[in-house]
């Protein structure tokens, strides 16, 4: 068994003391200085299951009997107003044997719903998040709020497009900006409106928690093994209502909201099915301006509903991307233009994406949908074959990250951000090894580094992806470049093992069981030198945004048999 080393990054409580795991499972050691993790945005990540899950929500629902199995008092549920019925109810439920029944009254501005009661407080700056199925009768426009006032609200959403006559599943986030008095108001608008609530939820959601993801790596989603920190750049999703179908304008075919369990683990995915014309069967996004020259990935999970058709995600004529997919196989039938991927998600969902680049500032509609072949000409529809759709994203950059969600407006996730591991005296200044187990999410032109240093970029050891594809750098720098090694990795996307051993006159570099590159001279630093460990270039430059299974800094320079050992057997 290899000893002496520091181990990071961690477990999800990254940030609430001082164990940290170095591979996520079972192998915990005291380090003394956490790395501090900073992203101050909501970010989905794939759990052990292969669902998509958001980082940070937790486990306690605010809510006191958001089923209404139980009876309901006045310390539970409260009128908003004065609604002719408030009661629970055995008409519908969309689980168990209730759901809680209002009818408004034809007073004030709209109908008046019921509002719950938080069983703990929360604070300006917190992130919540609301959850509910709503199952309306005589109108199809509800709001959510916090706060008991309408001069003091806290959030206020409009909740829009519901179907009638069936369970509609929503969900909102929001941070409080406002101070309140701990409610949060189901308010559906229309004179006499009339809806049943069930299955309410509002969860508190630590917007610092790192994303432990169980995504392989791109296009294998399925491949479910070693789980890793992921570490991401900013992105901002440009398509409005990601998750909601009855938001996409549709051409020549009939869209239902919430027919499907989505990506999610909820059943909050919309189907759309063909007509019988002959044309093109498809939807289409909001409008949006592009940037001329800049790469932009068009996404959306995709699932059959009937039939065998194909999707076709479509980026108009502003940009040179087009591809069709084959959600049968999950294969790609064919590429227009563009770079195109598919990956494979639990109950025979699939990523779908092209990458291309922008040929005009115009503003344009995305079109996706149905498609009998591999062209862009449309064909005689028959009228029941059609798509489950959930998760649309057009983000700047080359290629697709995690789902963020949208609204009635486009969403920014900030990026990953974790350094500062460490502390004088815990690393050797005269010798010892970095290791990684990691996997770079693009060979975009980018430069990534993760090193051990002194605060600053100038005496550093680092482990790089450089710019060039599949390309990994091993460097020290100690007031000057002193160490300079390189490998072409067989694949950068995969999960690569790499050890860089330093020590003064005796530097090399392992991976996957190998040694691919040696020094036989250079120095290493001064006592006092080597205090930090950081996802960047040991300043602030350069984030490293990969899949990072594990983390290890060795006291002491090992032996060629132990990296060989340390570097063998990826999974």
């Amino acid at each position: 068994m290899l000893k002496d080393y520091f181990e990071v990054p961690n477990k999800p409580a990254i940030k609430s003391g001082n164990i940290l795991s170095c591979d996520f499972t079972d192998h915990e050691t005291f380090i003394p200085q956490p790395l501090d993790y900073t992203r101050g945005t909501i970010a989905t990540y794939v759990d052990c299951n292969g669902f998509i899950k958001m980082s940070g929500v937790s486990d306690t629902n605010l809510v006191t009997n958001g089923t209404f199995e139980t009876p309901v008092d006045s310390n539970q549920w409260l009128n908003f107003g004065s609604p002719l019925i408030a009661e629970r109810s055995q008409t519908v439920a969309y689980e168990g044997s209730f759901s809680y029944h209002i009818k408004g009254d034809s007073t004030n501005d709209g109908t008046q719903a019921t509002a719950t009661q938080f069983t703990g407080d929360y604070v300006i700056g917190d992130t919540i998040r609301v959850r509910a199925y709503i199952y309306p009768i005589t109108a199809s426009s509800n709001q959510i709020k916090s706060g008991v006032a309408n001069s003091n609200r806290s959030i206020t959403t409009a909740v829009g497009g519901l179907v009638l006559n069936q369970w509609n599943f929503i969900e909102y986030y929001a941070e409080i900006t406002t101070a309140s008095n701990n409610y949060v108001t189901f308010l559906i608008s229309g004179t006499a409106g009339e809806f049943y609530l069930d299955n309410v939820s509002v969860n508190k959601v630590d917007v610092e928690t790192p994303r432990i993801d169980y995504l392989t790596e791109i296009g294998k989603a399925k491949e479910l093994q070693k789980p890793s920190l992921l570490l991401e750049p900013q992105r901002t999703n440009l398509a409005i209502y990601s998750q909601d179908i009855l938001q996409w304008p549709a051409f020549e075919g009939t869209r239902t909201a919430n027919t499907a369990i989505s990506p999610e683990n909820i059943q909050n995915a919309g189907s759309f099915v063909e007509n019988t014309a002959n044309s093109r069967h498809r939807l289409n996004t909001n409008y949006i301006s592009y940037t001329s020259g800049s790469t932009y990935t068009f996404t959306l999970f995709a699932k059959i509903k009937s039939g065998s058709r194909l999707l076709c995600i479509n980026a108009n004529s502003a940009f040179n991307a087009r591809a069709y997919f084959n959600l049968v196989d999950g294969s790609i039938a064919g590429t227009d233009s563009g770079t195109a991927n598919i990956e494979a998600y639990p109950n025979d969902w699939y990523r779908c994406s092209v990458t291309g680049t922008a040929t005009s500032t115009s503003s344009m509609t995305t079109f996706f949908g149905l498609e009998d072949s591999p062209s862009d000409n449309g064909y005689q529809g028959d009228g029941t074959s059609g798509h489950f759709y959930y998760g649309l994203q057009i983000e700047q950059g080359s290629y697709p990250t995690s789902l963020i969600h949208t609204s009635g407006s486009a969403v920014t996730r900030n990026q990953d951000l974790a350094n500062n591991a460490g502390q004088l005296g815990v690393f050797n200044d005269t010798e010892g090894v970095l290791y990684a187990e990691m996997a770079s999410l693009a060979n975009d032109g980018t430069q990534r580094k993760l090193a051990i240093s002194d605060g600053t970029n100038q005496n550093v050891v680092v482990l790089q992806f450089t710019n060039v594809t599949n390309q990994l750098r091993a460097f020290l720098y100690n007031g000057a470049l002193n160490v300079n090694m390189y490998n072409v990795l067989s694949n950068a996307l995969e999960f690569n093992k790499i050890a860089f051993k330093f020590k003064e006159n005796d530097f090399s570099l392992y991976v996957n069981g190998s040694e691919v590159a040696t020094d036989p001279s250079g120095t290493t630093f001064s006592t006092g030198d080597l205090t930090k460990f950081n996802f960047n270039d040991g300043g602030i430059s350069d984030p490293f945004h990969a899949r990072i299974r594990e983390i290890k800094v060795f006291r002491r320079a090992l032996t060629d048999s132990e990296l060989t050992e340390l570097t063998n057997n990826i999974v």
